[in-house]
């Protein structure tokens, strides 16, 4: 099977974080044909797993994630272009390596889950032995084919407060609306500057006429360097100590992997940095159209990436 034939295969399987079950069936069904002499699960709690399948001897391990973002995306070739949700992020990438892998006597394969979501996969896979004794990964995402050895990190923030719920013509204070804290919080965060600062959700409030008795709001941070990372977690520190009637949690901080070339967006090279350890980041498509109602790859930078892989894999 061609690149484009098993990508588009593979985005014809809806595989939305928490739902991957019937890709990992398929993508383990057709690894015996690449010549994989062993292909194990390495299972989660929630009934899915990894998928790592290796042949020959080596210490290079190719990632990618089996998941997608929710949406659909009709599949179609058009301008040079192959859209589909998954595309570039990461099914097409996914094929590509599988395409390669035929003509690879010694490589090992790694297919997770859940990046797009929680990285359940990733964590699990730090508990293998026999995948993190690998020496050189290849992170599979879009790079519009750059490789990268590097990408920002990832703080995650949930803002909220409470108030005092009654009819706003008897407000007192602002500070008894739980929505005026969690904005005020904001705002003096924002006020920093931090590397892609973005109030992703926020919810709260009763009605127009009621005092908001509660208050709740998503952040994500990007730092690119590690001083940045320490500076933000400083100043999320004293920004809580001056505001009692607001909660900061810092729900996730992931340390930037810094590089000569450095993605911007977050992806699985953080379970794999550090001891030595050699991490590239490589895939199709552009990040900006990951994700996006009209999610695609250019169809001769796909067929281009299997060679372009296999290059890495023997080093």
């Amino acid at each position: 099977m061609d690149v484009i034939n098993l990508t588009k295969k593979l985005m014809s399987i809806p595989s939305v974080s928490g739902d991957e079950l019937s890709v990992l069936e398929f993508l383990e069904s057709i690894l015996p044909d690449c010549g994989f002499s062993s292909i194990r699960k390495i299972p989660l709690e929630d009934g899915t797993y990894c998928l790592a399948a290796s042949k020959g001897k080596s210490d290079a391990w190719i990632v990618g994630h089996t998941d997608t973002v929710p949406g659909v995306v009709s599949i179609e070739e058009k301008d040079g272009k192959f859209f589909g949700r998954g595309s570039c992020d990461t099914k097409g990438n996914v094929a590509a390596a599988i395409v390669a892998s035929k003509n690879l006597t010694d490589i090992n394969l790694l297919l997770t889950v859940g990046e797009e979501s929680d990285f359940r996969g990733a964590k699990r896979v730090v508990e293998d032995n026999g995948v993190m004794k690998g020496k050189r990964f290849l992170i599979l995402e879009p790079t519009s084919s750059e490789f990268m050895d590097g990408q920002r990190g990832a703080i995650l923030l949930e803002v909220s407060a409470e108030g005092a719920q009654k009819h706003s013509a008897f407000i007192e204070k602002t500070s008894e609306n739980a929505i005026h804290n969690v904005v005020e919080a904001l705002n003096i965060l924002g006020k920093h500057k931090f590397p892609s600062w973005n109030v992703g959700t926020i919810r709260g409030g009763v009605a127009k006429n009621i005092v908001a008795p509660e208050c709740f709001a998503e952040v994500t941070i990007r730092p690119a360097t590690l001083k940045e990372f320490r500076d933000v977690l400083l100043a999320i520190e004293e920004t809580q100590k001056v505001l009692s009637d607001v909660t900061i949690n810092i729900k996730t901080a992931l340390e930037p992997l810094e590089g000569k070339k450095q993605k911007q967006g977050f992806t699985e090279a953080y379970v794999f940095r550090g001891n030595g350890r050699e991490v590239n980041i490589l895939g199709v498509g552009d990040l900006h159209v990951a994700h996006s109602p009209e999610e695609y790859v250019p169809i001769a930078e796909l067929e281009a990436l299997p060679k372009k892989i296999a290059g890495w894999a023997r080093g």
